[in-house]
């Protein structure tokens, strides 16, 4: 309904105009303001020249001739001059010629209705000969048309019992206008109007009463009806009936006790009242009005009085026992009856009106939403009695309302027939859990008709489109995901084999496939969301219509490369678990000394003595919240072939993916979903076995250790044995190789055969151990160790005439730098991590800047094997594991030391320029390819690397260097 402004339109004002109004002949009309006001407002003007119709004069025509009429009867305004209006050629050409503009509200004082009721008014007219008449008009005889006439000055008025002298009293004629007053008076609780009407009715008391004074009395008693209908509909109403009946049978059962006299106070009734409307979910404007309480409570229990003690109002029943007795004896049967009728009444016109119709899913609230509260009030107090303080119903209450909600018609039916709007939660669960059950038509039908389930060919109608739907879903979208589990959670699956009656013969009751189950993990921050609405979509005839997409269906034959399983190699290491371990061995202490302090005779029945009684008291209380969970479609095929557990993988990595993007999907198989399964029921079989064979029995010793479970989960496989005959292949291998190394090397070098095979260089000392076993001495041993170096031998120089003892020039000094990069130049660095890395504050350091060195290990900048002292240093570890590059790394990104990839000018003598020289020439000794360095390069480089004298803070680093120098020249 739109809204609409209203706004009083007055009548004729007589008095003259301001200055504004066209009211003297010297005054010309401005025909682009409003003809009759003459005034600027902002007000809209209307013009019937500017409208769309085709006949624009009809406005004009409308106005002219109604103006007209009104100057004929004398009833125009005497500030409005015709004659500014008529140019000569009339009134209504006038006005179109000038197109002339008025104001809505001006406009309405000259339409017809006003003209009409200006014509009414006019009561007098001149006759022929000039003599004033009657003007004798046809109106309804009343009884103040009568020539007998009651002085009603008299009287006063029934309401405001006052006169005024210029307003008329009129007076109750009618039973109509009796019976409204009283409902008024009773709506507004007005005692002293009610003490008046007491006295009888308005007629017979010839009650008088002015107009307004009634109007007054009708608007106030509507404010009120209209504030009480504001507070919820029909279903407010409902629930302040049901908490007044509630009241009610509160105050009657408090009446049946023996040797009690019940008294009540009106502020406890009225707070017990308001909790009820709110935990009905009434809306409620401000507090209980209790006067209005009060007097319901007296109308419906009339064995009660009030009574008043200062501001507080009491309610107590009667103390003539006699009375009351007397009327329990003589109950009437016929009214105790009448009144179940009219209740039976009242809830089956709830019953139905209430549907209730299977979408497809049980939500939360699907029971109390399929029955009406009014059944379950009822219920609830014939189970139960009446019980104000109890805001929910039971199992029992919601059970026994559903099943009166599916066996309920509307008439007499020969027919055992149930409509589908009819359908409860409870009966449609039990009939589909007990066909997923058993499978048995006969259990089924046999329930129907007890009234408890919905039949047989009703389920599988429902089966039949929860599948159609289903599948059609699945089609879309792609891929099969259960519609139960949400997005946004960390999904986990389990793949395991499926063996149903195993023990059948046949192939009809006998199932063998695999399962797929997909777990999702709730936690209180990740609740989920929603993926989509379920809908049941309803099938004619109960068939499967539609199918699985195939990607899904089809299993695809695949097979195995190689027998040997590929294990990722992870880049992140176990960490311990000491300082929990610490934690529980505390826990036991204080348990032990908690059964130490208690005393035999002084244990109470509440004393925890026993160990898990102790802990499960001190576990901290956690809010698990239960996983979400969904079984796949069901396959033929068998877990154990390659090909299934393959479409396991790809159907798992599908589901995962549209659950939880960027996830890697988890999977459990066989072994770890069998021992989950079987590990609660195997600890407590150990559990009950350990206390009775040590303790009840006493046939093994106490200190006898359990015997180890053989579950798949904790099995340690068995290690693989190599062969003597690998050992000595890789050990071959790696010779070959290195021997290759040292051939290529000798073709530009000298080098000594005997110092490269030495023991530093293979995987064990050869003289000790063999593959690293303790070696045991041969014959060959014998001959090749002992007997050959006794004997001499002759050794011919090459035929290219290159000795392999001779060393060039450049490549001792070649050798002379690699020894003061290699060897020497790690000490200096490390003299200059120790003065800005404290050891003892090192492990803190390497927390605090630990994202920033993950970001450098990600990047291949720190190496796995230098990440590992990382991992390691977190528990003691020592410095000198630390190399030259992870150092040089380290002052470069965790300092202000300025470290360059660039080789420093030489005046910069700086601790970042040092380190910054000994990192380009070390790169350059490692990068070169011709092993060899000119005098003049040697001296450079030299010079450039032991730069370090120029400052105090490197001292120590050239005290390292100059005995170093000496040395190598």
């Amino acid at each position: 309904m739109s809204n609409k402004s209203f706004q009083l339109i007055d009548t004729f004002d007589e008095q003259v105009p301001t200055s504004s109004k066209i009211g003297g002949h010297d005054q010309n009309v401005d025909w682009f303001k409003c003809i009759f006001c003459q005034t600027d407002s902002l007000d809209t003007l209307q013009c019937p020249a500017s409208a769309r119709q085709n006949d624009t004069s009809a406005g004009y025509k409308t106005l002219s001739e109604n103006l007209e009429q009104f100057n004929e009867i004398n009833s125009l305004p005497s500030w409005l001059d015709l004659n500014k209006l008529n140019d000569g050629s009339g009134i209504q050409n006038t006005l179109i010629k000038s197109n002339a503009k008025w104001h809505k509200k001006c406009r309405l004082k000259f339409n017809t209705t006003e003209l009409k009721r200006a014509q009414k008014r006019q009561h007098r007219y001149i006759s022929d000969d000039g003599q004033a008449s009657l003007l004798q008009e046809a109106r309804k005889s009343t009884r103040l048309s009568l020539p007998c006439k009651i002085g009603l000055k008299d009287y006063v008025c029934f309401f405001c019992d006052s006169i005024e002298e210029d307003e008329m009293l009129r007076e109750a004629a009618t039973y109509g206008i009796d019976n409204r007053v009283r409902e008024c008076a009773q709506k507004l609780q007005d005692t002293a109007l009610l003490a008046k009407l007491s006295a009888g009715d308005l007629v017979a008391q010839e009650a008088k009463y002015h107009v307004k004074c009634l109007i007054y009395l009708y608007r106030k008693a509507s404010r009120v009806a209209n504030d009480d209908e504001s507070e919820g509909g029909t279903q407010s109403r409902i629930s302040h009936g049901i908490a007044l009946a509630e009241l009610v049978s509160f105050i009657e059962e408090s009446r049946s006790e023996d040797n009690v006299a019940p008294v009540f106070k009106m502020s406890d009734l009225s707070k017990m009242y308001g909790n009820r409307l709110e935990k009905m979910g009434a809306e409620q404007e401000g507090r209980v009005h209790s006067t209005r309480l009060k007097n319901r409570l007296l109308t419906y229990v009339p064995d009660i009085e009030a009574y008043k003690q200062g501001r507080e109002n009491l309610l107590a029943f009667k103390d003539d026992i006699g009375p009351a007795l007397r009327r329990a004896c003589e109950e009437d049967f016929d009214s105790n009856y009448m009144q179940i009728y009219k209740a039976v009444k009242i809830v089956r016109s709830d019953m139905m009106a209430t549907s209730s119709e299977f979408n497809g899913t049980f939500a939360a609230d699907c029971q109390e939403k399929s029955v009406p509260r009014s059944l379950l009030t009822l219920v609830n107090m014939l189970l139960y009695g009446p019980d104000i303080t109890t805001d929910s119903f039971s199992q029992e209450t919601l059970s026994i309302a559903q099943m009166l909600i599916f066996n309920s018609h509307k008439r007499i039916q020969k027919s055992n027939r149930h409509a589908k709007s009819r359908e409860t939660p409870s009966q449609m669960y039990l009939g589909i859990v007990i066909h997923c059950q058993t499978r048995k038509r006969g259990l089924i039908d046999k329930l129907y008709k007890l009234g408890l389930s919905v039949s047989y060919d009703r389920i599988l109608s429902v089966s039949a489109s929860l599948t159609n739907t289903l599948c059609k879903q699945y089609q879309e979208d792609g891929y099969v995901c259960p519609p139960s589990l949400r997005l946004g959670l960390f999904t986990t699956a389990a793949v395991d084999n499926i063996d149903h009656n195993p023990s059948s013969t046949t192939a009809k009751d006998s199932f063998h496939g695999t399962g797929i189950s997909l777990f999702q993990h709730v936690t209180t921050q990740m609740n989920g969301q929603q993926r989509l609405d379920f809908q049941l979509t309803s099938i004619q005839g109960g068939r499967v219509t539609e199918s699985l997409p195939d990607s899904y269906a089809v299993v695809k034959p695949a097979v195995l490369k190689t027998n040997v399983p590929v294990i990722p190699v992870t880049d992140s290491t176990c960490k311990g678990c000491t300082g929990d371990l610490h934690e529980a061995v505390q826990n036991e202490y204080r348990w032990l000394e908690t059964v130490s302090n208690s005393k035999e005779y002084d244990i109470e029945e509440r004393t925890l003595v026993s160990w898990g009684a102790y802990h499960a008291e001190h576990e901290p209380i956690k809010d698990f919240e239960p996983c979400v969970s969904a079984l796949l479609p069901l396959f033929e095929e068998e877990a154990k072939s390659v090909a299934m557990i393959k479409h396991s993988f790809d159907v798992i990595k599908t589901s995962v993916e549209a659950l939880n993007p960027g996830q890697n999907p988890d999977i459990a198989p066989t072994s770890v979903v069998d021992t989950i399964r079987k590990i609660e029921k195997i600890g407590k079989t150990q559990y009950e076995k350990y206390i009775e064979d040590r303790l009840i029995k006493r046939t093994v010793p106490i200190f006898e250790p359990i015997k180890k479970n053989a579950l798949a989960l904790f099995r340690t496989p068995h290690g693989k044995t190599v062969s003597a005959m690998k050992d000595k292949i890789s050990i071959l291998k790696s010779d070959v190789s290195l021997f290759s190394r040292l051939y290529i090397s000798c073709q530009t070098r000298g080098g000594d055969l005997e110092d490269f095979f030495a023991h530093e260089n293979n995987m064990h000392p050869q003289a000790l151990s063999q593959h690293g076993k303790m070696r045991l001495g041969t014959k060959s041993d014998l001959l090749s160790k002992c007997l050959e170096p006794l004997t001499t031998t002759t050794c011919d120089a090459p035929e290219n005439g290159v000795s392999v003892t001779s060393i060039v020039r450049e490549e001792i000094n070649f050798l002379r730098v690699a020894n003061l990069l290699i060897k020497h130049s790690p000490k200096a660095v490390r003299i200059l991590f120790d003065r800005e890395f404290n050891p003892s504050g090192l492990k803190s350091i390497f927390s605090k800047n630990w994202t920033k060195l993950d970001k450098l290990k990600k990047k291949h900048v720190i190496t796995q094997t230098q990440w590992s002292l990382f991992i390691s240093f977190r528990f003691p570890s020592r410095l000198s594991n630390f190399d030259l590059t992870l150092m040089v790394c380290l002052l470069r990104n965790l300092t202000k030391i300025t470290i360059q990839d660039q080789l420093p000018q030489p005046s910069d003598l700086s601790e970042g320029a040092a380190v910054s020289r000994i990192k380009f020439y070390r790169n350059q000794i490692a990068h070169s390819d011709s092993g060899a360095m000119s005098d003049s390069e040697f001296s450079k480089t030299f010079d450039e690397v032991s730069m370090v004298r120029g400052t105090q803070k490197l001292k120590d680093i050239y005290k390292l260097f100059k005995p170093i120098a000496k040395s190598i020249i």
